[in-house]
Parts: C-alpha cells; sequence; structure tokens
C-alpha cells in the first residue's frame, strides 16, 4: 500500500509536489497560478522513491530513494540533471556522464563497470579525470549543456605471482605483472601504509622482479600502479608475518579537558576519556610495538603552549618505523576567521584566534613526522550555546590535510554534525569506549585474523559496529587517510 500512495508536500507557500509510485513520476503544480509546471515520467528507480522535494530557488526538484540515491531533476526542461548517493553518512553527486564531486569517503561507494572487463572499479580511482565539481556546478544551471564525455580507460592492474614470493629476515623477492590501458608511469609499494619504494614505468605492460628490503616491524605489503593519467590501480596486497625483535614505538601526545575556567565550555567526560584511553594505549606495547610512550596533558595542564611542545617533542623523537598519536578530547570551535580552533585550557571565548590552538597550526607540526600519524578527534561534544559557531570534525579533517602531505590516518567520532555520545553506560564517550574495547580490553574479539595486531580495517570494523549500534544509528564514527596505502597495522 506504502508502493502506490502519493507523497505530496507544498514548498513555498505555492508549488505542490507530489512523487508517485505507481505512476512512475513526479508532478509539479503552481497552485497561484493554477498550473502544471511539469510531470516528470519514468523517474529512475521509482519503486524505491521516498520523497520528493523542490529546491529553495524552485528550480530543481529532487527524488529520494529508500536504498541512499538520489536525483535532481531540472523542473523547465524535464532533465536528470544529477544523480547522487548517500553510505554511511558519505555523499557523492554525479553527472550522467560520470564527473563527481563526494565527501572524503563518497567515492569510494559508486563503480563504474568497463564492457568485457570483471570486476567494479570505484570512482576513486578516476579522481584524477572525474572529480569535478566545477561539472558538478555547472549542471545545476537552467538549460545547461552536457559536458563532453571524459575520455576514460580502465585503470592499471597489478598481479603479484603469488607461487614466486620469498621473504626472508633481510629481504622480500617478487615477480609483478602490470598492464594498462594507457602508458604505465609508476609502480609503488607500501610497507604497513607507508611508501617504500617507486619504480618507474613505461608502456602499457611491465613484468618486474623485484628486491626490497624487508620492512622492520610491518604486517602489510602493497603494490599499486599508477598511468600517465594518474589512474591508479586497485592495492594489491600481501601479508607478511610478525618481526622476531620488534623495534616500532607507539608515541602518544593525549590531551583532555573538562575543567575550563569559562563554565559554558565545561564537560563531564573529556579528561576520564582522555586517561583511560592513554592506559589503553601505554598498554599496547607487545601487539605490534615494541613498547609505547604516552604524554598526558589533562586539564589545567593541557595549555595551547603545552600541547604544541608535547607534538613538536614526539615528532623529533619518532622514527620512520614509529607511529605518532596525537587525541584529543575537548571543544573544537570556528573562528571569526573561519578556521578551525581547539580550545585549551587557557581558551578564551571571546579572543578565539589569540587563544585557540588552529588545526593549521597542529597540521604543520605534525607534517613533518617522519613516522606515521594517527589523529583522534573526539571534539564535539557539546555547543557553546551563544558562542561562535561549534566547529566539526569535517573542518578539523579539512584543516588537518590541506597543504603540504604526510601519512595521516583521522580517527574521528562523528561524521558532520551528530552529536558524540557519552554517559555514565559507557564509562565516558561511547567513541572512546570503543577504541578501548578494539585495542585493549575486548581486543582478541576484533583482531579478525588473529596476527596479534588491529588493523586499519579492523579497528574501523569494531568502532562502527559499537557505535552505530549502542547509539542506534544516530552516532558514526569517521576514518579518513591520506598518503596510506592499503590495509596495515595500526595497533
Amino acid at each position: 500500500d506504502d508502493q502506490t500512495k502519493l507523497k505530496p508536500q507544498v514548498y513555498l507557500d505555492r508549488y505542490l509536489v507530489i512523487g508517485s509510485v505507481a505512476a512512475k513520476s513526479i508532478a509539479v503544480y503552481d497552485l497561484e497560478a493554477e498550473k502544471p509546471l511539469a510531470i516528470l515520467k519514468d523517474v529512475p528507480q521509482s519503486d524505491l522513491m521516498s520523497e520528493v522535494i523542490l529546491t529553495a530557488d524552485a528550480a530543481h526538484v529532487i527524488q529520494l530513494n529508500s536504498d541512499g540515491q538520489f536525483f535532481i531533476h531540472e523542473i523547465s526542461g524535464g532533465r536528470l540533471a544529477l544523480s547522487g548517493r548517500v553510505v554511511d553518512d558519505e555523499i557523492i553527486i554525479y553527472t550522467p556522464e560520470g564527473y563527481y564531486w563526494a565527501s572524503y569517503e563518497g567515492a569510494h561507494f559508486v563503480q563504474l563497470r568497463f564492457p568485457g572487463l570483471p570486476g567494479l572499479y570505484p570512482f576513486q580511482q578516476f579522481a584524477s579525470v572525474l572529480d569535478r565539481p566545477d561539472i558538478i556546478s555547472a549542471r545545476l544551471k537552467l538549460g545547461a549543456a552536457a559536458p563532453p564525455p571524459p575520455a576514460l580507460v580502465p585503470p592499471p592492474t597489478v598481479d603479484i605471482d603469488r607461487r614466486g614470493i620469498v621473504v626472508d629476515p633481510e629481504r622480500i623477492e617478487l615477480n609483478v605483472n602490470i598492464r594498462s590501458g594507457e602508458p604505465l608511469a609508476h609502480l609503488r609499494f607500501y610497507a604497513d601504509g607507508l611508501r617504500i619504494d617507486d619504480e618507474t614505468l613505461e608502456g602499457l605492460k611491465a613484468s618486474r622482479q623485484i628486491s626490497l628490503p624487508r620492512p622492520a616491524n610491518a604486517r602489510w605489503l602493497s603494490a599499486q600502479a599508477a598511468d600517465v593519467n594518474g589512474l591508479v590501480s586497485k592495492p594489491e596486497a600481501i601479508r607478511l608475518s610478525a618481526s622476531a625483535n620488534k623495534t616500532n614505538v607507539l608515541r602518544a601526545v593525549v590531551v583532555g579537558i573538562s575543567a575550563y575556567g569559562n563554565l559554558k565550555l565545561r564537560l563531564n567526560f573529556a579528561r576520564s576519556d582522555a586517561e583511560r584511553l592513554g592506559a589503553a594505549l601505554g598498554a599496547n606495547a607487545g601487539h605490534y610495538y615494541a613498547r609505547s610512550e604516552v604524554t598526558s596533558l589533562l586539564d589545567g595542564a593541557a595549555t595551547k603552549d603545552a600541547v604544541l611542545s608535547a607534538l613538536k617533542r614526539a615528532v623529533v623523537e619518532a622514527s620512520a618505523t614509529d607511529t605518532l598519536v596525537f587525541s584529543f578530547a575537548g571543544h573544537g570551535v570556528q573562528g571569526p576567521d573561519r578556521r578551525y580552533y581547539l580550545t585549551p585550557v587557557d581558551f578564551d571565548l571571546h579572543r578565539i584566534v589569540d587563544t585557540g590552538l588552529a588545526w593549521t597550526d597542529v597540521a604543520s607540526v605534525l607534517q613533518a613526522s617522519k613516522a606515521r600519524v594517527i589523529v583522534i578527534l573526539d571534539s564535539c561534544h557539546a555547543g557553546l550555546t551563544g558562542a561562535q559557531e561549534l566547529g566539526t570534525n569535517d573542518d578539523a579533517v579539512a584543516a588537518l590535510l590541506s597543504g603540504a602531505h604526510a601519512p595521516m590516518l583521522v580517527l574521528a567520532a562523528t561524521k558532520g554534525r551528530q552529536l558524540s555520545y557519552e554517559g555514565g553506560r559507557w564509562g565516558g564517550g561511547v567513541f572512546t569506549s570503543a577504541l578501548i574495547k578494539a585495542i585493549q580490553s575486548e581486543r582478541s574479539s576484533y583482531d579478525l585474523d588473529r596476527n596479534g595486531a588491529i588493523e586499519a580495517s579492523e579497528l574501523y570494523y569494531a568502532l562502527k559496529s559499537i557505535v552505530v549500534g549502542e547509539t542506534a544509528g544516530m552516532q558514526t564514527p569517521w576514518l579518513v587517510r591520506q598518503d596510506l596505502l592499503g590495509d596495515f597495522a595500526l595497533f
């Protein structure tokens, strides 16, 4: 019965918009002029249509489907302007030709298929050609002409001969075959996410006998090829056994502030979350790391200068085989200069730029690190009533990943403007509780491959399943990576 019902809505006190599943159509009627403006027939996947929405300028109608897909129809011309999809709070919007604009992870959730070739290829593999926000914006102009179709060929493929792999304590020997529809440019190898080798390639195919120094402590070796247009292959990975003699160090700077001087800023669980996480990180030695060194800055100790000094010291001390963790539990705000700021304990709400810790400053310190960097964000515990706009994790990630690149993984408690839930049932924040379960208290349940390490994929699975389950889908953790390839051990 629900599928045969009309879905009527009145917008701007003037326009009646009706979606009909049974008729596979959408109608827009001008109540003031008493005439139909458009009847859009045979709308895509009409059996899944759940809602129709008029845009604020009354130029387009948006068809929302129950599976997360959406379609933007131009009213005057009746054409399908754009399509899109929302998955796990990630969004991608694309033209019929395949040009797209997406959030950080959105381009991984829509795939292309090439006739005659097996498998699906996510849009992300074609970012150098298809990531075109300018074309997306242009498509929303009334009567806009279709853009020229992109010159797309299948991306390269990498095949590692599994029978020819030789791994000893000193070196890794393997044979690799690469193919591409366009001339090849390079073949790169990554150990636990970090690039360790770059081979120059030419032509449409290549076969290489590769000899690499055995990466100390690494559990995964991944290979990826790229062509001259920047299209990349899917990562091809092999598992490495644990090193008998671990040398890598987990170096963490953990900040938690509950007792702000300004009563408006005070939090209930930020300090305790930082204490619990610091203890879990400190106990992580013996699994993937040889030892852990944790610097905790709590409440009064977490001044702006102290946080920056601790980060700079950790960056200097961390070697290329180490992992540097920076965790912050407190507030994040957006300043009058539109930059994103952390709120240290000496933060003044009326002097955000002077007393806040800009994420761009944090990023400039972390980007000097030789080690992998993991940033853990739980900085949206509560709104600041009457204050500047509350910063979001999206703002923080954008600030961290702008400018110079450094191998970095960002774990955020929430996506977008979701709330970070906390309470006595979790002993603090649900995100921190989930993180501690994954890397310490329930570690064996989330070490799915039983190799003794928690990989990035295993950690995200744990965080998402716990947090989404505990909050009935109201909070979704977020993982964003930069210059870290494939799966890799984290804890």
